[in-house]
């Protein structure tokens, strides 16, 4: 199938963006998985379900941007964006989704507690145990 040279730029140029959207997505990814050892076979299944679910969603984007024309030149250029991403963006923005990362769960952990405040106190005054006797 014959493509106008806008179509091609197109369809290189969002598959480009994909590969950045993979990397932000991975880097996502570390933040919220940390460094913690856990078990193996749990990461490897997080690891899979990782990359199923950016490439559902790297496909929708290509799919809504250019009718998902994949090719080799596609894949050439998500793992382009890829490696540009890591290369030249990857370390800077690591230490900001880390710590917007941290910030938002230490909000999460305010509210939650917030909120359950007042159960807690029903539910010590009605069921007190024995540290609260």
């Amino acid at each position: 199938m014959v493509l106008s040279n806008y179509l091609q730029f197109n369809l290189l140029f969002f598959s480009l963006i994909g590969g950045f959207i993979t990397g932000v997505s991975f880097d996502i990814y570390r933040a919220i998985r940390g460094n913690q050892i856990e078990n193996k076979i749990i990461i490897f299944v997080e690891d899979i379900l990782f990359w199923v679910l950016i490439s559902i969603i790297v496909f929708v984007f290509l799919f809504y941007k250019d009718g998902a024309i994949i090719n080799t030149y596609s894949y050439a250029f998500i793992i382009i964006g890829i490696y540009i991403y890591f290369k030249f963006f990857s370390s800077k923005l690591i230490i900001f989704e880390i710590r917007l990362f941290d910030i938002i769960s230490r909000n999460l952990r305010i509210t939650f507690n917030i909120i359950m405040y007042p159960f807690r106190l029903v539910i010590n005054h009605f069921f007190p145990n024995e540290k609260n006797k």
